[in-house]
């Protein structure tokens, strides 16, 4: 595997999906075979360090990027020059504004005794809301929203931020059932370096 990292804001500071696409040939004459690309959803405005990381809305892609539309263009072009496609996916936390705390599921989150969310234990991540895997209905909605990108975008797999901070059996259910969905090759990158995550069903 030889894999890029794009960062949209380095091509553009508006609409930096569609300026990525005429640099692809370049990309690919580095001999690159995986293209992964940063967050690409809207970014929490509560408690906001602007952080792509700090993640609104699982199911929708930040207008300073581009429109849904845009990103399934640069998915396409990248599968014309043979180069797969992975998304950064952020499981272990939202954004404090997140879609989830407004839809009212905050027992969906980690609270301490007073009932009140907080962000990840032993971190300075003071702009994130650390979610809850003991809950069932969490863990679901997480991996149908991974499926969804998989079967309407065409993405390939995703690159999962701080992997070591989510339970491996979260992990070893939601890769095969996205791989049972996909019935195509799918690329799961952990970032971490826990020996459970190649039991979970993590390629790299």
């Amino acid at each position: 595997v030889v894999m890029y990292q794009i960062t949209p804001r380095v091509f553009a500071d508006t609409l930096s999906l569609l300026a990525v696409i005429p640099h692809l040939d370049s990309i690919k004459s580095l001999g690159t075979n995986v293209v992964w690309i940063m967050p690409i959803y809207p970014i929490g405005l509560e408690k906001s360090k602007n952080s792509p990381y700090s993640v609104a809305d699982y199911c929708a892609v930040n207008p300073e990027f581009g429109s849904l539309d845009d990103f399934k263009t640069l998915v396409d072009e990248c599968h014309k020059r043979g180069m797969a496609f992975i998304m950064d996916w952020v499981a272990n936390h939202t954004a404090w504004d997140s879609k989830w705390i407004e839809e009212g599921h905050s027992d969906w989150y980690i609270r301490d005794t007073d009932g009140n969310i907080i962000y990840p234990e032993g971190t300075d991540w003071t702009d994130v809301a650390d979610l809850d895997y003991d809950n069932q209905d969490m863990r679901r909605r997480m991996t149908e929203i991974m499926i969804y990108w998989v079967e309407e975008c065409g993405v390939d797999g995703f690159r999962c931020d701080v992997a070591d901070m989510v339970p491996a059996d979260f992990w070893k259910e939601c890769i095969g059932a996205i791989r049972e969905k996909a019935g195509r090759p799918i690329l799961m990158l952990a970032e971490g370096d826990n020996p459970d995550n190649f039991a979970s069903g993590f390629d790299l």
